[in-house]
């Protein structure tokens, strides 16, 4: 017969032999638990605060670039248009006349040299007979002609807190529109509303651009905000002093100011801009950040006059009357004044 081993005992010896967790042990096992899952959330907490405020920082540091960007667009391709025909015009005139009176003066040393003449002639001693004589010889003196004048309708106006100027930077939304890539266009701070809280009202940075050049760059601009809550808004503008051949950093500029031959029908070198803004965080207008930052805006061709022909405003001294000082009188030997 085939015997079968009884199991009931075995399985009483397991159950015996096997032991559970207390409940000490698993008080300590659920502390450790809600410790880890507290410090896990601390961390994530931390993070996500220190990932956000990140974010936003880079965001509002983005704002400010994309307002330098803009600039620098309209900067580096301002214009200061000439017409070189009227130019060259004016120059040949010039030229003409210098030329016939240079052959003249050349004539003059001619004839003295040939006949001798006691006193020698000059330019100023000429006689009728002199004069067709040398007509014969040089032709008909040319006559002076005006200048012709130029229309102008560029323009570059600025000071610490605003400019204007004339740009090459406009662009078309289709080609069939018929407008010119020359615009007007004007920086200032004027104020506006908050976009994202409308009770709220700030000084703002506008950008104002107008199609139409009328020669007044701070006429008819249509403009638009490009940035809020702006704390600090200074321009320079680079351009000679009037010590010839330096360069300097002007608080003003206006192209119409034909009276001072630095600004007149000039524009400047480049502008460098210092920018300031405050961001707020919250809708009391409590939270908020200031972030700044400085750009320097090439002007990539002013199309100005050579510095040789720029005349600078004479500068006129002062003296002050010199007193008339009175000699001391001699000193005798023994200390005493000597006599007269």
């Amino acid at each position: 017969m085939t015997k079968h081993k009884n199991t009931t005992t075995g399985k009483r010896k397991f159950l015996k032999n096997s032991k559970g967790f207390t409940l000490l042990e698993l008080i300590i096992a659920i502390s450790l638990m809600a410790v880890l899952s507290i410090t896990t959330t601390q961390i994530l907490r931390s993070t996500t605060t220190k990932t956000k405020k990140i974010t936003s920082g880079l965001e509002e540091l983005n704002r400010l670039r994309s307002v330098l960007s803009i600039m620098r667009a309209d900067f580096l391709k301002a214009i200061n248009h000439r017409d070189i025909n009227i130019f060259l015009y004016n120059q040949a005139q010039k030229e003409r006349v210098a030329s016939y009176d240079k052959r003249l003066s050349e004539w003059v040393v001619k004839i003295n040299k040939a006949e001798k003449r006691t006193p020698p002639l000059t330019l100023t001693t000429l006689t009728p007979q002199d004069k067709t004589k040398a007509e014969k010889e040089l032709g008909k003196k040319p006559q002076p002609v005006p200048d012709r004048k130029e229309l102008i309708v560029t323009q570059f106006i600025g000071d610490k807190e605003k400019v204007y100027f004339t740009t090459a930077s406009g662009f078309r939304f289709r080609k069939e529109n018929k407008i010119s890539e020359l615009m007007e266009v004007g920086y200032y701070i004027k104020s506006c509303r908050s976009k994202r809280y409308e009770e709220q009202e700030f000084d703002c940075l506008w950008r104002a651009v107008s199609y139409n050049l009328d020669g007044e760059v701070t006429d008819d601009l249509e403009g638009s905000v490009i940035l809020e809550n702006v704390k600090e808004f200074e321009l320079e503008y680079l351009g000679y002093s009037q010590t010839e051949g330096e360069v300097e950093w002007l608080e003003n500029w206006d192209s119409r100011n034909t009276l001072d031959q630095r600004f007149g029908e000039r524009f400047p070198q480049g502008v460098r801009l210092k920018l300031k803004a405050e961001f707020v965080k919250s809708r009391d207008g409590k939270r908020k950040r200031s972030r700044s930052i400085t750009g320097f805006f090439p002007v990539a061709f002013p199309n100005n006059k050579p510095f040789d022909q720029i005349k600078f405003p004479e500068t006129t001294t002062t003296t002050q009357p010199q007193t008339p000082v009175t000699p001391a009188p001699p000193q005798a030997p023994d200390g005493g004044t000597a006599p007269l």
